[in-house]
Parts: C-alpha cells; structure tokens; sequence
C-alpha cells in the first residue's frame, strides 16, 4: 500500500528531481504536502496551475520523468497523486465575470488542439481576449484521436466557453494577414514551422501531451512579455 510519508522520508531528493525531469514542472512534494493535511482544493489548484488540463494530463502522462529516473520508484507514487488531485471532489473557481485586461489587446490562436487551447487558457488567465481559429467543427486536434476517452476532450471545451475566449470553427487563415489585426498570433498547427517570422508571431512544439502544453505555456509567457513590453 501506498504510504506518502515513508516515501518521502526514504526518498527526500526525488520528488524535487522529479519536478525538475518534469516538462510541467510539478513538484510532488507540494501536492503531497497539501493532500497530506487535507487540503484538497489547494493541491489541486496548484496542479492546475502547472498543467492547466489536470484530467486529462493525470490520464495521459508520458511518464518521461520515469524514463529518465530508472530505478526510482518515485514516479509510481507521484503518478498515483497528480491522478488523486485531478479526481478529488472539490468546487473549482468560479470564472465568471472576470475582468479582461484594461489595454484591449488581443492575441489569435491558429488551432484549436491542445498546444492552443492551453495556449489560449494561459493568455485567458491573463487577461487577454482571444480568439482561436480551428479549421474543423470541433477542438482536440490531433488528440482526438489519442485521447484513451473523449471525456477528457472536456476540459478544452470548457476553456473554450469561458469569458474572453471566442473559437472561431470552420475557418482557415493566413498567418501574415492575421498578424496584421491581432496584437499578438500564436501558430500551433503541423506546419507551424513553415510560416515567416513576424516580430508578434509565436509558435507551439511537442510531442507528447505534457510536452506540448508545456511549450503553450512557454509561448503564452512570450506572448504576454511581447504584449506587456
């Protein structure tokens, strides 16, 4: 059975070298700190905050911290705690009436999968405006088809129908010529490496679902760094 304190007395480094092999960046210690003296809805707001989707993240996981810890059973026990915090029952935060920001700039997302979903849920949180161009009638991208299940596709619908959050379906675009009416553009399809560089044009890699949300973050900080500046 599984016991957190023993794990973390016997293992006092791994759960800060976890976070660090993590692409997310989550640190086990934190979730097991606050799962341990019941605080529930902390544990889970932290954990969203540094995957964004925690459902589908705790469900779909690559494990690469393990692949690169071989031979600590670290990662075991972190797994089994990201799933407890995105499973537990606890009232989320309420989005509605949020103020967006007070400059009105506002940033295009080009694909409505995952990179830009959570690339549009981290402007969101900022509090930019965005609009997001999918090209078909439905969001998830390429990940529809690597979703173990499609529930897990909800969270991204969810985004989409928060305030300051507009998917536009159906709607194929010209990256330079939305550059010319967007603040800031962030491109996420396939062939996002094809398009010319424009001093507001920002991109979103990776390959696994960790690793793609991780460069949506990385690009949404460039963004609002562009946008702030």
């Amino acid at each position: 059975m599984f016991d957190a304190n023993s794990s973390v007395k016997k293992e006092p480094y791994a759960a800060d070298g976890c976070a660090c092999l993590c692409p997310l960046h989550v640190n086990p210690r934190v979730l097991l700190k606050k799962r341990m003296i019941g605080d529930f809805k902390g544990a889970y707001k932290y954990y969203k905050s540094r995957v964004l989707f925690p459902e589908l993240i705790s469900a779909t996981c690559s494990g690469s911290c393990s692949e690169k810890s071989a031979g600590s059973k670290s990662s075991y026990f972190i797994t089994n705690i990201e799933k407890a915090c995105a499973n537990a029952e606890i009232q989320q935060e309420s989005s509605k009436g949020m103020v967006l920001s007070k400059e009105g700039k506002r940033a295009a997302i080009i694909g409505g999968g995952l990179g830009g979903m959570a690339t549009a849920a981290f402007l969101r949180n900022n509090r930019y405006e965005v609009h997001v161009y999918e090209k078909t009638e439905w969001l998830g991208g390429s990940f529809r088809q690597l979703a173990p299940r499609k529930s897990l596709l909800r969270e991204l619908y969810e985004i989409a129908d928060m305030p300051g959050v507009r998917v536009l379906y159906r709607q194929r675009v010209d990256t330079m010529d939305i550059c010319e009416v967007y603040d800031a553009v962030c491109n996420t399809g396939i062939e996002a490496w094809r398009t010319a560089e424009q001093p507001n044009l920002f991109h979103v890699f990776g390959e696994t679902p960790e690793a793609i949300i991780a460069g949506a973050i990385k690009a949404g900080q460039q963004i609002v760094k562009y946008l702030n500046g």
